[in-house]
């Protein structure tokens, strides 16, 4: 049963992220020219600043799934309602202090947006503020129930209810960007108030399947004070490395917005629509693992069952991440030119963020790998000295005049020195996972990349891609060139038994009907 969840949940999840992406492709466009280039500007500069307030989180997802395993571990229900009624208090705590910060925010409008946003643009930052700070409050509480779900390995319905929410935000604002009658509604606020309804909802289902399902409970006024010390000690690295995650992901869009202008920070944050999906790709496989990365641990389990799963997921997510850097690469330019309005700076900010991201992505289970054996504070300081740096020459970029592309190249650099080679060694020196084995086995698909990046170059070179038909064709068979080339020099001989087993099942299927 828990092996059929989480194949299932991955099929989900994956099928989630290329819904999701299609909502992008088609309907960012919509959104960006209904709004139009001020009032998308407005949008995403505030969403930029507002949702550094989940940074109020602390990390206590992570503190919650390694403490909940092993009260579960234990056998102690009663600790486990206890532990639930602990967290939920503490993130109601921090519901309320991300909605005082956001009317803090909210009634100091003009010192915190004002410098390039126009008198009508600032006017509407107000209530903006507001209403996606309570999205953002609401994401508290929402997160202990989806932890719940993942911690019981119920993936299956996590990921088809977050797939719900992915779909039912555009649903319901694409009639408003479409519909002459509803033109009045079409705003950066009504944008905002769907997704604060459809967020509520999504609450109420994960709340109603927990306590049916789950038999949730939580036990209040029983603070385990030598158990809220210790989580206070194990969060706090791990808050420091998500405020670190949240800045460098976030601080270009709102550096541009206050240096820059409001729309500049709007083709900023449509080249990071396009990371913040490549990135999703790579977390997909990784989150399913989290609960047996920390029962491994708990038990007692050695590195060297740890290096094998580690690398594992990290080929499997270079296999997935490697085909789409380099398609975009090869046919990128014609995609942004007709979903970004031809705002073509998007192209090579895209390029820079999603190439950084690569090495951190495909060896992101070595996060939980870190949290589950509470070794995580020196990522934690070494990634907040990266964002410092980060952001000190992203300013001076900025006032050198560079730009968005300027802006990428200074957060693809850090992130690849601090995320990349510095983790590696302490990966290899403390963690104590064969890093040397990881990149060998990395290194051996190189070879598989050959061909479809030739193929990839001669179809840019001399293919004229002028229309969509095109444009799919040109990926279609990219995408056929890398399947048989990675079968052929890539896949090793389990991968290969994987796939032929997967094709097996669904050939006998097929055959059945």
């Amino acid at each position: 049963m828990r092996g059929n969840q989480l194949k299932l949940g991955v099929i989900i999840n994956y099928a989630s992220v290329v819904i999701g992406l299609m909502i992008t492709l088609f309907y960012t466009p919509i959104m960006y020219k209904g709004l139009g280039e001020s009032e998308y500007g407005v949008y995403s500069t505030t969403m930029a600043l507002v949702s550094n307030l989940s940074l109020l989180s602390l990390g206590m997802n992570s503190a919650f799934t390694r403490f909940y395993s092993r009260k579960k571990l234990e056998g102690n229900e009663e600790g486990v309602h206890r532990l639930n009624g602990m967290f939920l208090t503490v993130y109601f705590i921090m519901s309320a202090l991300a909605l005082l910060c956001g009317v803090i925010i909210a009634l100091n409008y003009r010192a915190v947006y004002g410098g390039v946003m126009t008198e009508e643009e600032l006017s509407r930052t107000p209530l903006l503020t507001m209403i996606l700070s309570l999205n953002v409050a609401v994401t508290f509480p929402e997160s202990l129930l989806e932890s719940t779900m993942t911690v019981n390995e119920r993936y299956v319905v996590h990921r088809s209810l977050n797939a719900i929410k992915t779909i039912a935000n555009p649903a319901l604002m694409l009639p408003i960007l479409l519909l002459p009658s509803l033109a009045k509604w079409r705003t950066s606020v009504a944008l905002a108030a769907i997704l604060l309804i459809v967020h509520c909802l999504h609450i109420l289902w994960c709340f109603l399947y927990c306590k049916k399902a789950l038999r949730f409970k939580a036990r209040f006024g029983h603070f385990d004070m030598p158990l809220m010390r210790s989580i206070a000690s194990f969060t706090l690295f791990v808050f420091i490395g998500i405020i670190v995650d949240k800045l460098n992901w976030s601080v270009d869009k709102f550096l541009l917005g206050k240096m820059v202008s409001s729309t500049a920070s709007g083709v900023y944050y449509l080249a990071d629509q396009l990371n913040v999906y490549f990135l999703s790709l790579a977390t997909i496989l990784s989150n399913v693992l989290i609960p047996r990365v920390h029962r491994i641990v708990a038990d007692g389990g050695d590195d060297a069952e740890l290096s094998r799963l580690f690398i594992k997921v990290g080929r499997l997510q270079f296999m997935v991440l490697a085909p789409i850097w380099l398609g975009f690469l090869f046919f990128g330019k014609f995609f942004v030119g007709v979903w970004a309005n031809g705002q073509m700076d998007v192209y090579p900010i895209a390029l820079l963020l999603m190439g950084s991201t690569i090495i951190p992505s495909i060896q992101n289970l070595g996060i939980e790998i870190q949290h589950a054996k509470n070794k995580h504070q020196f990522r934690s300081i070494l990634y907040l000295i990266v964002c410092v740096v980060n952001i000190i020459f992203t300013i001076v970029a900025l006032k050198l005049g560079h730009g968005g592309v300027g802006a990428a190249a200074v957060t693809a650099f850090t992130v690849l020195v601090g995320n990349g080679l510095i983790m590696n060694i302490h990966y290899k020196k403390k963690i104590g996972l064969d890093i040397g084995r990881f990149w060998r086995s990395i290194l051996s698909l190189l070879p598989a990349l050959i061909l479809p990046a030739i193929a990839g170059y001669l179809m840019m070179r001399f293919v004229p891609i002028d229309g969509y038909v095109l444009f799919l064709l040109c990926c279609a068979a990219f995408v056929l060139v890398y399947a048989v080339s990675m079968w052929l020099f890539g896949f090793n001989a389990e991968e290969k038994a994987t796939v032929t087993n997967v094709l097996g099942k669904i050939k006998r299927k097929l055959l059945r009907r």
